[in-house]
């Protein structure tokens, strides 16, 4: 398997108004502090109190990330397609997309760091989202449909 090229992504997101504050490509072996003062601004309009000034650090390697929460306030971990679960202050995450949501959470505000990378395969057998979860179990494909003008009820 060829490795690509990862990337991340801060979004600062409000009632009715959202917006991706920054951008950066990776590649194995490198590393990014995002935060109020990272090399990656976590937003435009971060509070002091709520996100800190190096939130978290991401180093990439060549099965996923591995991420260093330094926000005092915590974050929550969203892999894609499953269940989001509270960060722990370092872990590796080997999922291809995958949120980072700083806490606390604002009416006023939110501030994401996403991440993404094409080439790390969720394959049927699974693949492991983080250090605290487990193996994912995946089904079968459903059959095929019936034709759109039989009808069932």
């Amino acid at each position: 398997m060829s490795v690509g090229k990862r990337w991340v992504m801060t979004y600062e997101g409000a009632p009715g108004a959202c917006r991706v504050t920054g951008a950066r490509t990776l590649e194995v072996g490198q590393s990014l502090e995002i935060g109020r003062e990272g090399e990656l601004a976590l937003g435009v309009s971060v509070p002091s109190g709520a996100v800190s000034r190096n939130a978290v650090a991401i180093n990439v390697n060549q099965h996923g990330w591995e991420l260093t929460i330094g926000n005092r306030n915590g974050a929550v971990l969203h892999p894609w397609g499953q269940a989001p679960e509270l960060a722990a202050p370092r872990g590796t995450v080997n999922w291809p997309l995958v949120a980072v949501r700083m806490l606390p959470d604002s009416t006023v505000s939110q501030h994401w760091v996403l991440i993404e990378a094409d080439d790390l395969p969720v394959t049927p057998a699974g693949a492991v989202a983080s250090a605290t979860l487990t193996q994912t179990d995946r089904v079968e494909p459903p059959g095929r449909l019936p034709p759109p003008n039989v009808r069932h009820c």
